[in-house]
Parts: C-alpha cells; sequence; structure tokens
C-alpha cells in the first residue's frame, strides 16, 4: 500500500453511491481473540446493515477482513464502494478510533497519517566480524535483510610485544578496514534500495566510527548511532526499542521543522495583507502559507498545496461540496457551479481536504493543536509557489 494506491480509491464515477471505510481493532494480545473478534465484527456489520449496505457489499468485506485478523496486525483497514472491496490492509499498529463509517468519500486520514509514519530506514548491527543488516520500507515487515561475513583473520590485537608485534597488529588494522568497506558497500546498497531517511547503527564503537566515513557522502546526515550489540545471533533485545526511539525523534523533528516554516511564511503573510505596498487588509494566499479552512481551500482549487496540516481542532461534521475533478471543492455549492460543476456533493471537510491533497500530490500532515504554530481552524498549508493577495 502505498500514496498512489489511496489516491486511486477516488477514482469512480461520483453516482456509484457511498465509500464505506472500516478500520477494526485486531489486536490477538487477549484471550480467545478469533471468538472476540468475530463477536465484534457481527457488531459492524449490524451497523452497516442499519446504515443500508446491501448484503453482497457486507459478505465482501467479511471476506476481506480474513478468517484471523489477529494474526496480520492490529488494525485491519477496509475501503469499499460500488459493492466491491477496494482496499484490504493490515497495519501493526493499533487504531487511534475504531470506525465503520459509511459517507460520500472513503476516510483516509489515519491510512495517510501511518504511512507518513512508516519511515524508510536501514539497520545496522555490525563488530570487527561482520555485520547483520535489515532495510525497511514504508511497511514493519523487512524488505530486505543480508548477514554480512568478512572471515578475515586475525581480527584481534594480542597485547604482547615481541618483533612481530607491529606486523601482526597492522594485519590486524587492515583486516578491520577491510571488513568496514564491505559492510559499508552493502549498507548504502540497502539504504538506495528502499529510498532510506535514517541509517541506525548499533555495536562495536570502533566499526561504527569507520562505517560512517565510509559512506556516502550525501547519506552520512542520516547516519545514527544507538546504543545495543550485535550479540550472538545477530540481535539485541534492546535495539529495535532505541530505533523506534530513534525514528519518534525523526518524525517529531521533522513536524517541528515544518510546523517552524509554517509559522514563518503565516507571519509574512500576514504582514503583506497589511502592508501599504498591497493596500493593506487584502484578502487572499499570500507568502507561501494558507491559514485556516478558506485559504486552504483556494490554495488546493489551485494546485498550490506542498504540503497539507491538519489538526484535531477541525470540525469532523465540518461540511464542504466536491465535483468530479481533485481540484472541484469549495465551501459554498455555489462556487462550484460557477465554474461548471452541475451537480455538487457534500461531504465533510476533512475528508474533501484529504481528497483535493492526495489528487494535486501535495503531502498531508497532522500537526497538535495546542502549539502556538499551529493553523487556526485545524486547517492550514504550505504553498508550491506564493500569489500575492488580490
Amino acid at each position: 500500500m502505498d500514496i498512489q494506491t489511496l489516491t486511486s480509491l477516488y477514482q469512480r464515477p461520483l453516482d456509484e453511491g457511498p465509500a464505506i471505510t472500516i478500520y477494526f481493532d485486531t489486536q490477538g494480545n487477549i484471550e480467545k481473540p478469533a471468538e472476540v473478534i468475530d463477536r465484534r465484527w457481527k457488531d459492524v456489520l449490524r451497523e452497516l446493515e442499519r446504515a443500508g449496505v446491501d448484503r453482497a457489499t457486507r459478505d465482501a468485506l467479511t471476506a476481506a477482513r480474513g478468517p484471523r485478523p489477529h494474526l496480520l496486525g492490529d488494525t485491519r483497514a477496509l475501503v469499499a464502494s460500488g459493492g466491491e472491496v477496494r482496499l484490504a490492509a493490515s497495519l501493526p499498529d493499533p487504531p487511534e478510533l475504531e470506525l465503520a463509517r459509511v459517507a460520500p468519500l472513503p476516510s483516509l486520514l489515519p491510512l495517510v497519517r501511518w504511512l507518513h509514519e512508516k519511515v524508510p530506514h536501514v539497520v545496522v548491527r555490525a563488530d570487527r566480524t561482520g555485520a547483520d543488516i535489515t532495510a525497511y520500507a514504508a511497511h514493519a515487515e523487512p524488505a530486505e535483510s543480508e548477514t554480512v561475513d568478512t572471515e578475515r583473520y586475525p581480527i584481534h590485537k594480542t597485547g604482547l610485544g615481541g618483533w612481530a608485534t607491529l606486523r601482526y597488529e597492522h594485519t590486524v588494522e587492515e583486516n578491520w578496514k577491510s571488513s568496514e568497506k564491505e559492510i559499508a558497500a552493502v549498507v548504502a546498497k540497502a539504504a538506495v534500495d528502499v529510498d532510506a531517511q535514517l541509517i541506525i547503527a548499533a555495536g562495536d564503537v570502533y566499526t561504527l566510527q569507520g562505517l560512517r566515513h565510509l559512506l556516502p557522502e550525501r547519506m552520512q546526515p542520516q547516519y545514527r548511532v544507538i546504543e545495543g550489540g550485535r550479540g550472538e545471533d545477530g540481535s539485541d533485545e534492546l535495539v529495535p526499542q532505541r530505533v523506534r526511539e530513534t525514528l519518534d525523534a525523526f518524525l517529531a523533528g521533522e513536524q517541528a521543522d515544518l510546523l517552524a516554516d509554517f509559522a514563518k511564511y503565516r507571519n509574512r503573510a500576514v504582514k503583506q495583507r497589511h502592508s501599504p505596498e498591497f493596500g493593506g487588509h487584502q484578502e487572499g494566499v499570500a507568502a507561501n502559507a494558507a491559514d485556516g479552512p478558506a485559504e486552504t481551500v483556494t490554495a488546493l482549487q489551485q494546485a498550490q498545496v506542498a504540503t497539507l496540516l491538519l489538526t484535531a481542532e477541525l470540525e469532523a461534521d465540518a461540511p464542504a461540496w466536491y465535483g468530479p475533478e481533485s481540484t472541484h471543492l469549495a465551501l459554498d455549492p455555489e462556487e462550484l457551479r460557477a465554474v461548471g460543476v452541475a451537480q455538487p456533493r457534500q461531504a465533510s471537510l476533512v475528508d474533501v481536504l484529504v481528497r483535493a491533497a492526495l489528487g494535486t500530490d501535495a503531502q498531508v500532515r497532522a500537526v497538535p493543536v495546542d502549539l502556538e504554530a499551529a493553523p487556526r481552524a485545524g486547517v492550514g498549508a504550505l504553498l508550491r509557489y506564493s500569489t500575492p493577495p488580490v
């Protein structure tokens, strides 16, 4: 599953009928998980039946749910429309909120958030004898794994004196360097294969120092060292936790940078609106930022949004209207009629915004609401280019 898969879910006739979106908790760490999950699924089916979903669609969703969903992950995400299941995906994390929704558009924000939080990365556990290298794409399961066993001897200095010591120690050091080069080559290839944003390394401190300098220069800023060893079986029980902490810190830093840029451009936009150069108090989008629903919708209409920012402050039931194209969206249906959309359709604002963003190749980010830099009324955007107020 990727962003293109989600975008394709909108490529259906508008008169095809409503979309059914389900985020179903399939955690297996309970007693008799299969029985409990089956019982809860029957509740979901009754809810869908009350909402008018036909029997054939309910049966198709049950088949797509799988006989033992708790073995697939902690969340089963399903999207159906027109009597057909369009998406069935298992996520390794439990859902923030279980959902069984029948609406004009699919509710894809949780899936978009999940995809963003899965940072492509490479984990390296290395020592003087080799390394265990695992590459992860935007999924929890490894995309590829490889073990490097250099099989060079000797690899340990003796610490003894004698006429042969210098020659022996020189051989050891050359073996170390050769091992590091071999490891670096495999790590660099794995990073390219998954387009890694981070390379996270644990193990022998001297090996890790050498590895950093042997990686291609463009990869060195992605390199992070964590505590932990390689271990005889190629693992360390604390390494996964430290990897997760490193990924979380990366995402937090990325989010902080995003909000800092948004605050900077928003402040610049305010200054422009009140500048005598623009006549003062002008309306419109300016300075590479849109703040609030009206400005953000205007920017999406122009395919101007680079990154859509959403917070929990955005009202779940706030309405918006949309038409056949991704850029057909408005807060007032008359605005769409004015550009030739004969029958604007109503949906929730958040679903309309996500549809427009994905359809115009914009990124979507959920950001905290309790920060000064957060967008007002729950929605804002960083723009690809600025438009002076008019």
